[in-house]
């Protein structure tokens, strides 16, 4: 049995029951069958169900994003440009699938694209729609059905999905609630499940691969981040600390892909320091419900535990901690932490929460080879006017999206996801819709 709570009231909101491994399989059954049918459709029939579909979300965005501001504490206004993202989605990424999902003709061979199989795809609980949606339009455009394992903290996202992504009165998206181990079972002995995808933290998604080594099916990863960002003397000292702070913040401090260490030059470390704590100051913490507010509540009770331990290591540790927001019983602390110009602790471990930590550098290579060594290559940035600084270390820098004078998010046209620990495999772009397909040769003669 699942049980969701609304994390700012503290309160519970429903029960939702479990599945069986046989219940689970009886669901990925009837995906395959809509597969064979959904996969036989010419490309433009399938973009233009999937424009169907975004446009029954749309019509759902409000009664959405009050769902996932009481389920996970998600600011509603955050919430609501979630879903309006997820809906560009599902109408960009078809357009670019055109041309790739066309057969061609090489030698004396055609060359034909072709799906691995139902999609097994395991979601977390930050971003309740858009994570699942941004794959699903390049499972869908590419012939797959898609079986959903989303976290249980978003059970009722996870329902309100399944609702609306159907064809023909088949489902092209199913919701499962199972046990990790009946998860593993599906990936190793199901063999109408082909690919999977999973978003999380590292530590699971080394499971996850093995299981899908061990049965030689392919998986695509987004894992955790501890994202750097560089600012030199001479950048828009405010413009860098207003792009910081709003990475920092965004859903609350808990997204991947968030700047999370931010490397400041000794020229200018305590003006941006005094200037980052003001603006934190303005933050508007509360209620996730009301269009005001910029930082909800943390995820699960459990999560501010987890940053207070984290705090508390730092500090015994030598950081310097000081707290704009504290501690209550709903909310994670928003603050910051300073390891001074020589401590390098805390680049192997992500803070979840919305804790920024500041580190003090004098040669910027030195402090790009120190944030190369760390396990972590999600995403990054750098603040400075000299762009060809900025383009030496973003190639320098072992990240899957880096940014220049702004923070990285991702968006549908691009290709999306890490490397080292943060994972493999991209989403979105024309090169995600390339991992959901494998091709076949049919030689003549």
């Amino acid at each position: 049995m699942y049980q969701t709570l609304d994390p700012f009231h503290q309160k519970n909101l429903k029960f939702y029951p479990a599945h069986s491994y046989s219940e689970a399989t009886q669901v990925l059954s009837n995906l395959q069958k809509t597969q064979t049918e959904w996969q036989q459709l010419e490309v433009q029939e399938r973009a233009q169900h999937i424009l169907k579909i975004a446009d029954e979300i749309l019509k759902n965005k409000e009664a959405w994003a009050l769902l996932a501001s009481q389920e996970m504490g998600k600011p509603v206004s955050q919430a609501r440009s979630e879903i309006d993202k997820s809906i560009r989605a599902l109408k960009e990424i078809p357009d670019l699938s055109f041309e790739i999902l066309n057969s061609t003709k090489r030698l004396n061979a055609d060359v034909y694209p072709e799906n691995y199989g139902v999609v097994l795809s395991i979601q977390p609980w930050n971003f309740p729609f858009w994570q699942v949606l941004r794959m699903a339009a390049c499972a869908w455009i590419t012939g797959h059905t898609v079986l959903l394992k989303h976290s249980e903290i978003v059970s009722g996202c996870a329902q309100a999905l399944e609702s609306v992504c159907h064809w023909q009165g088949q489902k092209l998206l199913s919701h499962i609630r199972t046990s990790s181990k009946d998860l593993h079972s599906l990936i190793e002995n199901e063999k109408s499940l082909g690919l999977v995808t999973f978003t999380g933290s590292t530590s699971v998604g080394k499971l996850v691969a093995e299981t899908c080594g061990r049965s030689l099916k392919k998986s695509i990863l987004e894992l955790g981040g501890n994202d750097a960002y560089f600012v030199m003397p001479d950048s828009d000292l405010e413009l860098a600390v207003q792009k910081c702070v709003q990475t920092r913040l965004i859903n609350s401090g808990q997204s991947c892909v968030a700047g999370k260490r931010f490397y400041l030059h000794g020229q200018i470390k305590q003006e941006f320091i005094k200037l980052f704590h003001e603006q934190l100051q303005k933050v508007v913490r509360g209620n996730p419900a009301e269009s005001r507010t910029e930082v909800g509540p943390a995820a699960h009770p459990r999560l501010i535990q987890a940053v207070h331990v984290q705090i508390q290591k730092a500090v015994k540790q030598g950081a310097k901690y000081t707290e704009v927001w504290p501690f209550q019983d709903q909310f994670s602390a928003i603050g910051t932490l300073d390891f001074g110009p020589s401590l390098r602790a805390f680049e192997s471990e992500e803070i979840f929460a919305p804790v920024a930590l500041f580190y003090e550098f004098s040669d910027v290579d030195l402090a790009v080879d120190a944030v190369n060594q760390g396990p972590y290559g999600l995403a990054g940035g750098i603040f400075t006017a000299d762009l060809g600084l900025a383009e030496k270390v973003a190639k320098a820098s072992q990240v899957g999206t880096f940014t220049i004078n702004g923070f990285s998010q991702s968006d549908p046209l691009l290709p999306f996801g890490g490397t080292k620990n943060s994972g493999y495999g991209r989403e979105m772009g024309r090169e995600g819709i390339h991992e959901f397909i494998q091709w076949k040769v049919v030689r003549h003669g």
